[in-house]
């Protein structure tokens, strides 16, 4: 508890319902400091575009789909699929752990993906039920229906329904990725091939069935380089070589696609032997024969045996960047409810400081 007199409050001046000259008392706790855990909560592997305009905020009610790992041994504690309902609940109303509750605004409506969620803002050092104490959580995640919050009232609204398995209800917004033209999967999927071929550099090596060609498009910073199990944030064009045809773009839509870098990430071959030689900041062409994407098989709009070519930048690697994007130091409060979205126009005012020097 945090005991602070008047003068190192608002003084004489009050604010609110804070009256002049008021003596003021805090029950503050530390949730995480720095990339400590709000830093490692982040979503990767997206399975499913969404709509790219729609997402949740502060009273809104969600109904998603999840499954529920345990991140360390993979071992599974809940599915609302196998329940055969989603799951509802309001956001920023206290009805769920913090790693859920503000994880599932980084989707937009439809979109799936895996959400990872550190302890500290799940289950923490108790754990719960399955769920060991200490445990970073790994979900399945689909942002299956929205509802927005009511806008007409506001101290006479009516309290969100509790969370729980719910049938979505029909005025409810949804989605599916047949409304853009999509087909209903990305492309961070393993491929069948389980050979690691070596990585051919240059657009002057000619293509075969065996190796990545990667061709520079712009210099990244020549030393950070993505590492095993680091989270990596890219922008990505994918294409048919045959045709020139894209299948799917990260650019599309209003924030990076991020990954998981590694054998055990779920990506094809092809991304990581092409990857693995790009630096922080990098712009490449990924040349993938079909063997490093989806063989046979194909996937969605690529054609079986087809060969690849992805436009990949490498945006950010661990904390490098986008970890330690952040607000901090809040002077006003906004109304919680209105968040400018891809394509909105915004009027802002600001000044501007170097960090280390504080040289405006």
């Amino acid at each position: 508890i945090l005991h602070i007199p008047s003068a190192l409050g608002y003084g004489s001046t009050g604010k609110g319902e804070i009256t002049s000259n008021a003596d003021l008392d805090f029950d503050v706790q530390i949730l995480a400091i720095g990339s400590h855990a709000w830093g490692r909560l982040n979503v990767s592997s997206v399975q499913m575009l969404g709509d790219g305009t729609n997402f949740p905020g502060l009273g809104d009610t969600v109904y998603v789909h999840f499954d529920g790992f345990v991140a360390s041994t993979g071992k599974q504690f809940d599915s609302t699929r196998a329940r055969g309902k989603p799951f509802r609940f309001a956001v920023g109303m206290e009805q769920v752990d913090y790693g859920m509750d503000f994880g599932i605004r980084l989707f937009s409506l439809g979109e799936r993906a895996t959400l990872n969620v550190p302890s500290e803002l799940g289950y923490g050092e108790l754990g719960g039920g399955p769920i060991p104490p200490k445990s970073d959580l790994r979900f399945d995640m689909e942002l299956v229906a929205l509802e927005r919050r009511r806008t007409d009232c506001f101290d006479d609204c009516p309290r969100p329904l509790p969370a729980g398995p719910a049938d979505v209800p029909s005025g409810a917004l949804t989605f599916h990725p047949s409304q853009l033209g999509q087909s209903d999967t990305m492309l961070p999927s393993p491929s069948t091939s389980t050979e690691a071929p070596s990585l051919a550099l240059g657009s002057s090596h000619a293509r075969d069935s065996t190796s990545v060609v990667v061709t520079q498009v712009s210099p990244g910073d020549g030393k950070t380089f993505p590492q095993e199990g680091e989270f990596v944030f890219v922008h990505y064009t994918g294409s048919l070589s045959s045709n020139g045809k894209v299948f799917d773009s990260s650019r599309k839509g209003p924030k990076p696609f991020s990954l998981q870098f590694g054998e055990n990430a779920g990506l094809i071959q092809g991304w990581i032997q092409g990857m693995r030689g790009m630096s922080l900041g990098e712009r490449a062409i990924l040349h993938i024969p079909s063997a490093l994407g989806y063989g046979s098989t194909g996937k969605g709009e690529i054609t079986s045996n087809a060969d690849l070519d992805f436009d990949v930048q490498i945006l950010a690697i661990g904390s490098h960047a986008w970890g330690r994007l952040n607000v901090s130091s809040v002077q006003m409060l906004g109304d919680g409810t209105n968040f400018p979205g891809l394509g909105d126009t915004v009027y802002v005012h600001f000044d501007g400081f170097v960090a280390s020097t504080g040289k405006q």
